[in-house]
């Protein structure tokens, strides 16, 4: 079994996250932090089920148009989870299409007006921990087949930019500064400003 996966399931047992069936139970909430580089699950309670290291865009700020490599920041939910084992990309390398390059699913996000975001496998796993990607969140296969048994759709996904990405957004538009607040409606996560809290180090 791969380490990673065997890691989290460890940890889903301990923290009684695994029915007496077997069954592993839905999360509630998905976490992305981008100047950590992890994806943190959370179940109805708030607790922490596990964290893992990802691969978000190259560029940094809040996304504001196809093509430009960032991932965008918000309040987001997944809208549809696809099988993408035979899908492939090509990364203007001169290399071609690559088989493989979402892993198994691709859990595809609701946010207006980007169509093509989403949390995905990777068939470069060395590449999780770092700004790599056009902008969705790679982790890493096992991990993605993890989330695929956890999440449904409307599971909530936030977002959070690191110091560099709020710098870029405040230079972009200076009177119009994001103020991250956790909405109300996303339940049972607390009402929550950004604003205040200590920057994460940035991977790169």
């Amino acid at each position: 079994m791969n380490r990673v996966l065997f890691a989290i399931l460890i940890c889903l047992f301990w923290s009684g996250a695994v029915c007496a069936s077997g069954r592993l139970l839905t999360a509630s909430y998905i976490v992305v932090d981008k100047g950590a580089m992890t994806l943190t699950v959370y179940d109805a309670g708030c607790s922490q089920m596990f964290t893992v290291p990802v691969a978000c865009g190259r560029g940094y700020g809040d996304k504001k148009r196809k093509g430009d490599n960032r991932t965008p920041e918000g309040f987001f939910m997944v809208s549809e989870i696809r099988n993408s084992s035979s899908w492939s990309h090509d990364f203007n390398d001169g290399l071609g299409k690559r088989k493989g390059a979402y892993g198994g699913w691709f859990l595809r996000l609701l946010a207006p007006p980007h169509t093509g975001i989403g949390i995905h496998g990777t068939h470069i796993p060395q590449s999780l921990g770092y700004r790599d990607t056009e902008g969705c969140i790679r982790v890493e296969n096992s991990v993605v087949d993890l989330l695929k048994r956890l999440v449904d759709t409307g599971t909530p996904v936030v977002i959070l930019p690191s110091s560099k990405d709020e710098k870029v957004n405040n230079r972009m538009s200076p009177l119009k500064a994001k103020e991250w607040i956790f909405k109300p409606s996303l339940t049972p996560l607390p009402e929550l400003s950004l604003r205040g809290l200590p920057s994460s180090k940035d991977k790169r």
